[in-house]
């Protein structure tokens, strides 16, 4: 499985996303809106709801987002 420490989901697309991480409640992140979680670990994030969508999962550290301003 993924491990990770830092999630951030971009949601550019027309619809809202509604995904589950790690079998908790599920996150609505609306569309053109972000998401970023840090210094946690995640192995399963399941698509819960969405229109049509791409998924991209990469390795990225939240002192970088922060950095760059994405969050």
């Amino acid at each position: 499985g993924i491990i990770g420490l830092d999630l951030y989901l971009n949601n550019q697309g027309a619809a809202a996303i509604t995904v589950s991480i790690n079998g908790q409640p599920p996150i609505t992140v609306a569309a053109g809106a972000v998401y970023a979680i840090s210094s946690t670990k995640f192995w399963l994030i399941q698509v819960v709801a969405a229109v049509n969508y791409d998924l991209q999962l990469s390795g990225i550290r939240y002192s970088t987002l922060k950095a760059k301003g994405l969050v």
